[in-house]
Parts: structure tokens; sequence; C-alpha cells
């Protein structure tokens, strides 16, 4: 968080008395920047590159969550087109825009912290201002609704042309679910920050519901992976993995994978998990 808190205090604070954008005072872009620093490997970083020029030829499909501030509607930035008969109240970004972004500025558009990460101003394929974009998790905290809406598009189509497929939709969730927390004071003020807070951590939690009531298709699987954060270990926010989060999760590595050897198990049956359990078997 250095790079972007120091612009935030200096450089950026100059954009504040500005009525007009000036990129270079942007201090998301040098949260970017230090993304692309951090995934330099063998003097080339891969989100240096351009998210189209990248996956446009890839055959999995990505699906980037943002939120457009002038409408509330999820902004998807993705290497496929956005039909919204598929993908509801949706805008195609790159429909928009018509022009490429590094990778690391479509995780920036994607994943911007209330207060800590300005609005992203955006501009149409006519240079007009097309509107701003601010974090996913405005509308869906976990990105299981684009998921669950491009698998409900898949399995009907896969129906209709007689396609003999099974679909296991994973999840991997790091966040700390808080169900309760007491507000003893300027409730008028407190109350309605906490409950966007709240609805915020919980998003997601309503499609993992509806996924363990067993709302897919015959045979379909969703299955859920979630790091254990006990109120006794703090975990640090942070853009990064920090060493002490990066240690957490190294000691929940045996446990949380046997938790899920037997959904693996069943999603891949000749993982290298399965094999590991069979030679101790023998």
């Amino acid at each position: 968080m250095a790079p972007i808190t120091s612009w935030l205090v200096v450089p950026d604070l100059v954009q504040k008395f500005l009525s007009f954008p000036v990129n270079k005072l942007d201090r998301t872009r040098v949260l970017e920047l230090s993304w692309e620093e951090a995934a330099n490997i063998n003097e080339g970083s891969f989100l240096s590159n351009g998210f189209a020029e990248t996956y446009d030829s890839d055959e999995c499909i990505y699906l980037f969550n943002s939120t457009k501030v002038e409408n509330g509607f999820r902004t998807l930035i993705s290497n496929v087109r956005i039909d919204r008969d598929v993908f509801s109240m949706s805008e195609d970004f790159f429909q928009a825009t018509n022009r490429d972004i590094p990778i690391s500025t479509a995780k920036g558009l994607s994943s911007r912290f209330p207060f800590i990460t300005p609005p992203g101003l955006v501009y149409d394929r006519e240079g007009e201002v097309w509107g701003h974009l601010v974090d996913g998790g405005y509308i869906e905290n976990m990105g299981a609704t684009t998921m669950f809406e491009l698998y409900n598009y898949l399995r009907k189509l896969s129906n209709e042309k007689g396609y003999l497929v099974d679909f296991n939709l994973i999840f991997i969730k790091n966040t700390k679910v808080e169900y309760t927390s007491e507000i003893t004071g300027l409730h008028e003020v407190l109350s309605p920050l906490n409950t966007f807070n709240k609805v915020w951590v919980n998003s997601g939690h309503y499609d993992e519901y509806n996924a363990s009531l067993k709302n897919l298709f015959e045979n379909d699987r969703a299955v859920f992976v979630n790091l254990d954060r006990p109120d006794d270990k703090i975990i640090p926010l942070g853009w990064y993995l920090s060493k002490q989060a990066t240690d957490e999760m190294q000691a929940q590595l045996g446990t949380q994978t046997q938790n899920f050897k037997s959904d693996l198990d069943t999603l891949i049956p000749n993982s290298s998990l399965h094999r590991m359990a069979l030679a101790e078997n023998k």
C-alpha cells in the first residue's frame, strides 16, 4: 500500500484542487505500475501487456467485474462480447471504448477499493467521457453472479447442442464473514456505513447459499474453498500477499487440502491428490 498511500498524500492531492484530470497525478496508475513491477519476470511483466492483445485468442473466458458510477450497472472487461441476454444489466467495456488497456489497468478497474483508489475515468470510442468505474464488489463481492450467468448460458447451450458435459464451478474465497458488529453511538452516521460494509462483504454469500441448495442442473456442482480467518489471527489487508498472509496460508495448506480432497476427487478423479491418497492406502 506504500506507493498508493504516498501518492494520495502528495501528488494526487493536487488533483483535488483541479477541475480537469491529470493522468500523471493519478495514484491508481502508480498502484498498477507497482503490480507490473512485482510481476516482472525475465525483464518483462505480463501485467503490462494489453488485455485484448493477450486474451483475444485464448481458449479461456476472462471476466473482470467493475461497476459504472453513472447507472450502477455492472461493467465487464472480457475477451468475449458481453450480451445483456446473458449478463443482465451489464456494460461491455471494450464495446464502449474500442481500445486496449494493460492487464494491470483491467485489474485496477475491477478492484477500486472505496476512498483508497478513486473512480476510474473512462472515455468512449469517440473520445468523449463515457463514465466512471469503481469496484465490482459494489454489485457483488465474489464475482459469483457473473460466473453463474455464464454457467447458465453454457449449460443451456450444451443441452441444445446435445453435448455431454458436466460443469464444476470452483470458487476461491478470501473474505472473512462478519455477521454482526456493535454500534455504540453516532447511529445516523455509522449505521449506513456499517450496513454498506456488511452488504459488501456478504453479497457473494447469497450466491454460495443458492449453489448449496443445488440450484444447478443435474450432475453439475459448485465448490467453495475458503481461507480460514479466525478472530485471533490478524491477516493484514494489502494489495499484495504480505509475509504474514503467506505464512498463514502455508500453515493452513495441509488442513485446507485435506478438507478439499473429497470434493477434488469427485471433480477430478485423476488429480495428484487422488493419486497421493491411493498411494497412501497401498
